[in-house]
C-alpha cells in the first residue's frame, strides 16, 4: 500500500471481487484510506476510492465460529458421541 508516496507492506486477503470493486480482509490490522494505492504482486495498481466500515464488530463476541459443512445424519445402528472442551 503506498500513502504519500511511502510504501508499506500490508497483506490482505481477497473476500470478494467484482469488475468494479474488490472486498478486502486486512491479514494485519490495517486500515486504509482513500486516495491510498495497493500494489498486487503482478506490479498492478489499484486506487482506493471508498472505505465501508464492517457490518460484523470481530471483537464483540456476538460471532463466535461459522463452519459450512455438510449435515450428518446417523443411521439407525450407529451411535453418536458428542464431546466439547471449553476453556477459560
Amino acid at each position: 500500500r503506498t500513502v504519500d508516496a511511502v510504501d508499506f507492506e500490508r497483506l490482505y486477503r481477497v473476500v470478494n471481487s467484482t469488475s468494479t470493486s474488490v472486498l478486502l480482509q486486512s491479514l494485519d490490522n490495517d486500515t486504509p484510506q482513500v486516495n491510498d494505492t495497493f500494489t498486487n504482486d503482478d506490479g498492478q495498481t489499484f486506487n482506493i476510492n471508498t472505505v465501508t466500515s464492517p457490518t460484523v464488530d470481530k471483537y464483540s463476541g456476538q460471532l463466535m465460529f461459522i463452519d459450512n459443512k455438510a449435515g450428518f445424519t446417523p443411521s439407525t445402528d450407529e451411535t453418536v458421541t458428542l464431546r466439547t472442551v471449553i476453556k477459560f
